[in-house]
């Protein structure tokens, strides 16, 4: 599963600028979202705060699942094991 995100530049010749995308994956796939030109402080701003929002969710998502686990591991430790009986088989012992 790939997971992440970032802040890409890229220069464009026939302008002869760098512009600024937003990439992160999503179901697998990289998808990239345009900022605006690299040397435009607003554009880097809006990149770090999507960057931010994808992972708050991403914390989000992992503390859900922490929860979920450990709740199934109290859930099994509070789980009475039966104790081992006797066979019948086996004489009575007096001590």
């Amino acid at each position: 599963m790939k997971s992440g995100c970032g802040l890409s530049r890229k220069h464009n010749q026939k302008a002869d600028t760098i512009f600024l995308y937003f990439w992160r994956y999503e179901e697998g796939q990289k998808l990239e979202q345009y900022l605006g030109r690299a040397d435009d402080p607003s554009a880097e701003t809006k990149g770090l705060q999507l960057m931010l929002s994808f992972y708050r969710l991403q914390d989000e998502d992992l503390h859900q699942r922490i929860r979920r686990i450990e709740a199934q591991i109290v859930a099994r430790s509070r789980i009475k094991k039966p104790e081992p009986s006797r066979p019948d088989y086996l004489p009575e012992t007096e001590e």
